[in-house]
């Protein structure tokens, strides 16, 4: 799948940052959710 630069890198680039950035969110609260329970 070929896209424009303007059109395809940068909003690939955002969905990259928050899909990351809810995998940080939703791995913190796991470990704050594990640890204290073991």
């Amino acid at each position: 799948m070929v896209t424009p630069a303007s059109h395809g890198s940068l909003p690939f680039s955002i969905n990259l940052t928050a899909i990351g950035l809810h995998l940080l969110l939703s791995g913190s609260q796991l470990t704050t959710f594990w640890f204290p329970v073991r």
